[in-house]
């Protein structure tokens, strides 16, 4: 999911701005619902990149 969430560049822009991206979530659908993807990019204060992703399954539903 990292390229169509495009973390890379999200990670490029973060580690040169310093300032937080949040990836647009993406709905995907399955035969027996929606998954829901989202991520986070923080840079930490040591300098190192914090990437958070979240996925969340929805039985039932439709994208």
């Amino acid at each position: 999911m990292a390229g169509p969430l495009g973390l890379a560049d999200a990670v490029r822009q973060v580690r040169a701005t310093g300032e937080a991206v949040h990836a647009q979530s993406r709905v995907i659908s399955t035969r027996k619902g929606a998954m829901v993807v989202a991520a986070s990019v923080y840079r930490l204060p040591d300098g190192a990149v914090l990437v958070v992703s979240e996925t969340t399954f929805r039985m039932g539903e439709k994208g």
